[in-house]
């Protein structure tokens, strides 16, 4: 099995010595789901009309929420046909303003209930969506085996980390996650983001100053470019083969590549 392969190495590393502490990082969305979850929230908040922060469109909040709402998930997808893959990312964090971490975490458990396990396309506002989560098995397996070696396994996303850990949580998956924040104010997420921003370069930053200052991961697991600098930063790269521009630079440097099946 490619997964046990890639275990083997690892276990070579290891014994050779390298410097602890011994952890692995991971991308969560597209890696170890299919499919991405900040973008269902996005769709589950626009389609039942639950956005709060007024700041996200120039139509008004108030006088007319179904244009607003609308006018946010067609924001949204203009950045990603733009490819300001920054830019998308901080506007739909930027959707959870206005949101306790109490009620986030209620928001992602209906998400991910309304989402199903089901991989299909859908439309909403007349813009084509994926629609269905579910986990990719062998890097889960991947995990699973870090885990028996007692290599701590870190989650590093560019969705925001209350969605992300609560993910985590209800499918079981192993992982510490780091992914963006936003400020708390009396209990409440404001429009406010906290540095640094676990996005491209940014993965690295939160590497350096949430696990380790220097110790570069054994492992480094994602399937977009949004991962390049972890995966360059880490031991080994590992990148699921979704046809895309990092798979294409996966196979160029010779990295572990593994199958997008689930």
């Amino acid at each position: 099995m490619h997964i046990m392969n890639i275990v083997e190495k690892i276990k070579r590393t290891i014994v050779n010595g390298v410097p602890e502490p011994h952890f692995t990082v991971f991308d969560f969305d597209n890696t170890y789901i299919e499919n991405d979850i900040q973008e269902a929230m996005l769709g589950y908040l626009c389609r039942h009309d639950l956005l709060r922060n007024p700041a996200l469109a120039e139509v008004s909040l108030t006088n007319d929420r179904g244009a607003y709402h609308e006018a946010v998930f067609r924001n949204y997808h203009n950045l990603l046909e733009k490819n300001d893959m920054l830019g998308a990312y901080r506007y739909a964090i930027r959707t959870l303003a206005g949101f306790s971490i109490k009620e986030v975490k209620e928001l992602t458990l209906k998400t991910i209930n309304d989402e199903g396990e089901v991989i299909m396309e859908t439309e909403l506002f007349g813009i084509k969506i994926a629609k269905g989560l579910r986990i990719r098995k062998s890097v889960k397996k991947l995990a699973e085996e870090m885990n028996t070696l007692r290599v701590n396994i870190w989650i590093i996303s560019a969705s925001f980390q209350p969605v992300v850990a609560t993910a985590l949580h209800h499918y079981k998956l192993l992982g510490e996650c780091i992914g963006i924040n936003l400020v708390e104010k009396d209990g409440v997420f404001v429009d406010v983001f906290v540095e640094p921003l676990s996005v491209l370069e940014g993965k690295v930053d939160c590497i350096k100053q949430f696990i380790h200052s220097s110790v570069r991961p054994l492992l480094g697991v994602g399937d977009s470019m949004n991962d390049l600098p972890m995966l360059e930063y880490s031991r080994m790269k590992v990148v699921v083969d979704r046809g895309n521009a990092l798979a294409g630079e996966a196979k160029k440097e010779g990295w572990e590549v593994i199958s997008n099946e689930i």
